[in-house]
């Protein structure tokens, strides 16, 4: 068996500790970034929007469109609450009464794409209010 000093595992535990170091640094920066990116595209988003623009194509950057997204909310009314997750027991074979609203939307959506890509235009999940649709950003690669 190969023994490794105590002064090598030393010497690796301050690598993990200057890489994670370095790490949380990056993340920083990149969730600094995300952000000033998400403000920017809601700008670009608004102004496209607001002219009736549906998508612009810039030199150097791509092409930028707006896409019709959709935003599921999880019923307030307990009757239909309740509706809506027997849906969902039934159709995935367990209990979800206690979802975020984000995997909520997730699998809504999903639901609907499948739904969509079957020819079922008519499709609604019981319980739950049609979904309110959004525009969101997109851009392509150059």
């Amino acid at each position: 068996m190969n023994e490794i000093s105590e002064i090598k595992i030393n010497e690796k535990i301050l690598l993990v500790r200057k890489l994670k170091d370095e790490a949380d640094i990056i993340e920083k920066q990149l969730d600094s970034k995300k952000s000033e990116m998400k403000d920017a595209q809601l700008e670009v988003d608004t102004w496209l929007e607001d002219r009736g623009i549906p998508s612009l194509k810039v030199d150097g950057a791509g092409t930028y469109y707006l896409k019709t997204e959709f935003s599921y909310k999880i019923p307030a009314d307990p009757e239909n609450k309740k509706q809506a997750f027997e849906y969902f027991k039934d159709k995935f074979g367990e209990d979800i009464f206690t979802i975020n609203s984000q995997t909520f939307n997730k699998i809504c959506k999903e639901l609907l794409d499948a739904a969509v890509q079957t020819g079922d235009d008519s499709f609604t999940i019981p319980g739950v209010e049609e979904p309110k649709p959004y525009k969101k950003g997109v851009l392509l690669k150059r």
